[in-house]
């Protein structure tokens, strides 16, 4: 991934914390595939990836080795999220260190 590349994905991971901030946990994956793999498929390290995401329990343990393991969340593991009220809190900090770590390498690489 470019360091253009990775500021970009930093700043869509931006966005959508604030539109879950606003809106709260939806089934975004229904209209972006902004998610935790934006900027992380190429990391080595299944937990650099998405293995540490507040996310991941929701999928099913047969996808979760998919290249986009919550692309697979189904309707019954969406109900089951939003009985986790923290969980929105959860996602949008993960979301927004992912970022911050993205900018850190962008940056590291422009020197």
């Amino acid at each position: 991934m470019s360091r253009a590349e990775k500021y970009q994905t930093a700043q869509r991971l931006r966005v959508e914390a604030e539109a879950i901030r606003r809106h709260g946990l939806t089934n975004f994956f229904e209209h972006t595939f902004a998610c935790l793999r934006f900027g992380q498929v190429m990391k080595e390290r299944e937990e650099d990836r998405c293995g540490l995401c507040p996310m991941r329990k929701f999928v099913r343990s047969d996808y979760r080795d998919e290249s986009f393991p919550c692309q697979r969340i189904n309707e019954q593991g969406w109900n089951l999220a939003a009985e986790h009220r923290d969980l929105a809190n959860q996602y949008t900090a993960w979301l927004l260190r992912t970022a911050e770590q993205l900018e850190a390498e962008a940056q590291r690489e422009g020197k």
